[in-house]
Order: C-alpha cells, then structure tokens, then sequence
C-alpha cells in the first residue's frame, strides 16, 4: 500500500509540476494592434509620428478670432516677436486658410509713417530659432495695414485667403509708426 500512495503522490507531483510550466508560458493572441482613445490626450516630451496624420473635422467650418482694443506702442521696422505685441497662440488645427483683417483708428492731424499688422509665426522650433540665431522669421505670415497720411480715419483692410501650413501659430500685433495706435485684428480660419 505504500508502494501505491508513493506511486500516486509521485503522478500528483508531475500533473502539478506539468501544470506549472504551462502557466507560465502565457501567449496572448487577441492584443488590438491599435487602441481607441477618446477625450483629451497630454504627451510630455516629444512625439515621433511614423505615417502621415490626417487632420477631419474643420476642413468646411470656419472659426472666428478677434483680438480687439490692443494698444500697441511703436516699434522699430525690422523688430523681432518678442519686441512685439504677443497675442497669444492660436490654434489653428483642421483648419487650412485664414482671412487676416487689421484696423485703428488715426487720430486728427496725424503725421507719423508707417504700417500695423499681424505676424503670425508657426509655433515650431526651427523658426524661433531662426529667430534667436539670425534674426528671421521664415515661413512666418505677415499682413499690415498703412497708416500714413489717413488722420482722422480708420486705417482698416483685409488680407486675400492666406494658406496655413501649421496646426499652432504665435500671433503678434505689429506697429511701424512712430506712435502708441489702439488696433483691432480679427481672423476667420476656413477649410
């Protein structure tokens, strides 16, 4: 009877010794290769995108921006963006064009020369240190209005459609003249 009870203690010992080694070994066969988000995404550090991104949902809407009762102080031609007026970001995602309309109002007897506008700088690191190393603002979209001899009148006008090449741009209040203009700029970003 010992003989036996070894002879069945020793059949457990392999069955769970057997049992063992295939729990080990998980394969699992049914992993998505690709997982559904939804809500809002934050990544810190950088981002390597492997494949082309396709921008969906505002190629045919339009959005409205107005930056409006900006006083910008004068600055010198040729002033790099941080001597300028900084708006803000705007955020130009899904959108492929932009209309840029500029307007102040020159006061009477106004003698002073020069332009106001808006710089929008595409929000990448190459162009701001372009900025920084060389003093230029490349791929940067620029559009100002002329001040000179319009007192007593609202100095305004609008851009033709512009292409938008990036999703962020830094927007900036430009002002050539030799005085501190109340300047109103409004976009409309389109498909």
């Amino acid at each position: 009877m010992r003989a036996a009870c070894r002879l069945i203690a020793l059949a457990l010992l392999a069955s769970l010794a057997s049992f063992a080694a295939r729990a080990d070994s998980v394969v699992v066969s049914n992993f998505p290769e690709v997982q559904a988000v939804r809500g809002t995404v934050q990544i810190d550090g950088s981002l390597k995108i492997e494949q082309p991104v396709e921008v969906t949902g505002h190629l045919d809407d339009t959005r409205f921006v107005a930056f409006e009762d900006r006083i910008v102080g004068p600055q010198v031609a040729g002033a790099m963006p941080r001597q300028m007026h900084f708006l803000g970001s705007l955020d130009a995602t899904g959108y492929g064009s932009v209309v840029i309309s500029v307007a102040t109002f020159v006061p009477t007897g106004w003698s002073e020369h020069g332009k106001v506008g808006v710089l929008l700088v595409p929000a990448v690191a190459i162009v701001h240190e372009a900025a920084d190393r060389d003093g230029s603002t490349p791929l940067a979209l620029r559009f100002d209005v002329e001040v000179s001899n319009a007192g007593g009148t609202t100095a305004a006008a609008s851009s033709e459609r512009l292409p938008l090449a990036f999703p962020r741009w830094h927007a900036y209040l430009t002002n050539t003249s030799g005085a501190s203009l109340e300047v109103h700029a409004f976009l409309m970003l389109g498909g």
